[in-house]
């Protein structure tokens, strides 16, 4: 699995949980209505597809997207982009340096 060119950086003075930001992604991005986490950590935001899933990556105040297949990191890092616009208030698409 690789991760997606994008994470949502959570804004400092926002007052919403990662969680209900990372189900509100879930329901805008695979019409998903309710997410679970993996025994791995990572949750299952897809609709029970299990092709993307999402981490809370520690130390880190953001939420990562992991893709089963390479095909689909295009599609998910313009749905984080698209949702970090709704969602200007409480957070912000970054692109990730990966090696």
């Amino acid at each position: 699995m690789k991760y997606s060119n994008y994470t949502l950086e959570i804004l400092e003075n926002n007052d919403v949980p990662q969680i209900i930001l990372l189900k509100a992604f879930a329901r805008y991005a695979f019409d998903s209505e309710d997410i679970s986490q993996l025994a791995d950590s990572t949750y299952n935001i897809d609709n029970g597809m299990n092709d993307v899933r999402a981490i809370f990556p520690p130390e880190t105040n953001s939420i990562a997207f992991i893709c089963r297949y390479e095909r689909d990191i295009d599609k998910v890092d313009k749905l984080v982009k698209g949702f970090s616009l709704g969602w200007c208030d409480f957070c912000r698409a970054v692109r990730q340096q990966r090696k």
